[in-house]
């Protein structure tokens, strides 16, 4: 019986195919099963920056399930308690904030997965093992360790001057540059076309490359989106709001023409 998952977004990040995913901030199942028909390769469920409790995540998990697009979540913090929750209800993969070091990292992975290659809380009556039907659980934990996504945020100096040591770790599938946090953190005050954001970003980037790892940066439109994939960038992440309002307002502005 196969319980974990496997979504096209596993088979780019394989191939190194780009994939392109937007962010869902509200608690809306409705929404979500609409933006499955878009046809994203993944959304990541923002526990960050809103207001989402674990009901929320697992109603949204599911309808992305259901809509056949790939669910990570960005956890609020590396706390491996709130990793746990949300790797049980069946996320895919995790967004990790805020990952400065080796260490971040590693204690990142070790949350995803089960002793002795970490600590993750074993229950088998849990959404993510198929509440424990006909459970084999040799397999279950291969394939969970095998398939679930950990995509560190390097969004600091710290973070980016580690990218490195950071990408060495088992079980880092690639890096997530941070660029709005990035620019706070350089005193540039959300500036992200800064020119020390924008050599963050290739120095990111190009440890990525060294170590045959995708790495994933945010577009706000189509120009930004194709700009960060001749660059190298193989998961680009849009916005919904950003996406939603502009494609909104350019459809008001050429009807009322």
């Amino acid at each position: 019986m196969e319980i974990m998952k496997t979504f096209g977004l596993h088979h780019l990040l394989d191939s190194g195919i780009p994939a392109i995913g937007t962010v869902l901030a509200f608690h809306s199942v409705d929404l979500m099963e609409a933006i499955a028909t878009i046809g994203f390769d993944f959304v990541m469920i923002d526990c960050q920056n809103a207001p989402l409790g674990a009901d929320s995540v697992l109603s949204l998990i599911r309808a992305a399930e259901a809509g056949g697009v790939a669910p990570l979540v960005r956890v609020a913090t590396r706390a491996p308690e709130g990793i746990l929750r949300v790797v049980d209800s069946g996320a895919v993969g995790i967004v990790v904030p805020s990952v400065d070091s080796k260490s971040d990292a590693q204690a990142a992975v070790a949350a995803v997965r089960y002793p002795p290659e970490g600590i993750r809380a074993y229950a088998p009556m849990v959404r993510s093992a198929g509440f424990g039907i006909d459970l084999n659980v040799d397999k279950y934990i291969k394939d969970t360790h095998k398939r679930t996504i950990v995509l560190p945020i390097v969004e600091t100096r710290r973070g980016v001057l580690a990218a490195s040591e950071i990408l060495s770790i088992d079980g880092v599938t690639g890096l997530a540059f941070g660029a709005a946090d990035l620019s706070m953190d350089l005193g540039l005050r959300g500036n992200v076309n800064a020119p020390e954001v924008s050599e963050a970003r290739l120095l990111t980037l190009a440890n990525c490359k060294a170590a045959g790892k995708p790495a994933l940066a945010a577009a706000g439109n189509q120009d930004q989106a194709r700009e960060l994939i001749n660059l190298g960038f193989s998961i680009i992440l849009v916005p919904f709001t950003t996406w939603l309002i502009k494609t909104g307002r350019e459809f008001l502005e050429d009807v009322k023409r």
